[in-house]
């Protein structure tokens, strides 16, 4: 069975948990690292379309971005985890010192290497950067057992499946009061043993919450 927009709608409405997945179709970062500026005026018209229909629902958001532009957004910042880094933060190429610096001015305490971004795409990425907040996400994650939760998958493709794709498909399939929504312009297939839980969309993630979120419009 494939939900309509108005089964959707009322599970949402009924969820006591939502949960988020925010993929590379946000990203405002190309391959080289520049940012588009055109892009980002998109992207956070969308968050902050996803901010209002949120509202004061318990929700949390992981996102595959590193770009930063969701700390800008309506989003409440301690209820996001980014596991794979932030451009705004910086560490030793080596690792070393394990140590998250603020600013990129200065060098490794131990090897006087010259700071990087605290990305995935560090030599060495030192994940002590996101560790602490993605505790708070996994002790939010056990109170969703048994609980009606509705889980978004937005434009996650096959990007680092194993932080979001597949936990995401596998929280649905254990949960039986959870419901998947995966929405991508590329890879929006579901799994068939999931069939009768969730609803896919093949479209772009961003259009399809600045058109809306859950009560989008024009697909």
């Amino acid at each position: 069975m494939k939900y309509d927009k108005n089964q959707i709608l009322d599970k949402f409405d009924n969820a006591k948990k939502v949960l988020i997945g925010i993929g590379n179709e946000f990203s405002v970062l190309d391959d080289d690292g520049n940012y588009n500026e055109n892009k980002a005026e998109k992207v956070l018209a969308a968050y902050n379309v996803m901010a209002k229909k949120l509202g004061e629902k318990d929700y949390y958001i992981l996102t595959l971005c590193t770009d930063d532009l969701i700390y800008k957004s309506k989003l409440d910042s301690d209820r996001i985890v980014a596991p794979c880094g932030s451009i705004g933060k910086f560490q030793c190429p080596k690792g070393c010192d394990h140590k998250i610096y603020d600013e990129q001015k200065g060098t490794c305490s131990v090897c006087g290497e010259s700071l990087v971004p605290n990305t995935v795409n560090a030599p060495t990425y030192v994940e002590e950067g996101y560790l602490a907040q993605w505790g708070n996400y996994t002790a939010w994650l056990q109170k969703t057992l048994n609980r009606e939760i509705l889980i978004f998958d937005l434009g996650s493709g096959i990007y680092y499946p194993s932080v979001l794709r597949f936990p995401f498909e596998k929280i649905t399939f254990y949960n039986n009061k959870a419901n998947l929504v995966r929405i991508n312009e590329s890879i929006s297939q579901i799994p068939e043993e999931l069939a009768d839980k969730a609803y896919n969309e093949h479209y772009n993630a961003v259009e399809y919450c600045k058109n809306g979120f859950v009560e989008w419009d024009n697909i």
